[in-house]
C-alpha cells in the first residue's frame, strides 16, 4: 500500500500498535482473536499489517487456537512466502499446550528465534 499522506501513515501505525497490543495482552478474549484473525485473513490489507496480525496471533498462543484453520490456509495457500512462514511459526505457538515454553520465555519468542535463524540462512 502506498501511503498518500501523513494521516494515512498515522492510521497504519495506529493499526499496527493496536494489533500488536492485542497479541501481548495478558488476558485474551475470543473477540480479540477474531478481530486479529480477520485482519490476517484480509488479502486487501498490506503485507506488513497482515504479518503483524499473524505475529499477534502467535503471541496469543493457545488462546488463539480458533485461528488454527486460518493459519493453516495462509501457510498452504498465500502468495507471500513471508506470510506463509509467519503462519507456520504462529501455528506452532497457537497449537502448543501452553503459552510458556518449557525452556523459558514464550513459545512465540522461540518461534521468532527459529524464524530469524531460517531467514539468515
Amino acid at each position: 500500500q502506498t501511503l498518500t499522506n501523513d494521516a494515512d501513515d498515522a492510521a497504519l501505525r495506529a493499526m499496527h500498535y493496536a494489533i500488536q497490543g492485542l497479541g501481548q495482552a495478558k488476558s485474551i478474549s475470543d473477540n480479540a482473536v477474531k478481530a486479529v484473525a480477520n485482519v490476517a485473513a484480509d488479502r486487501q490489507q498490506s503485507q506488513p499489517i497482515r504479518s503483524i496480525a499473524i505475529e499477534s496471533l502467535m503471541d496469543m498462543g493457545p488462546a488463539a487456537k480458533s485461528a488454527t484453520e486460518l493459519l493453516q490456509d495462509i501457510k498452504k495457500n498465500d502468495d507471500d512466502q513471508d506470510l506463509r512462514m509467519f503462519a507456520w511459526a504462529a501455528l506452532k505457538s497457537v497449537t502448543a499446550p501452553s503459552r510458556e515454553h518449557p525452556e523459558g520465555g514464550t513459545v512465540a519468542d522461540h518461534m521468532r528465534q527459529l524464524y530469524s535463524a531460517e531467514s539468515d540462512e
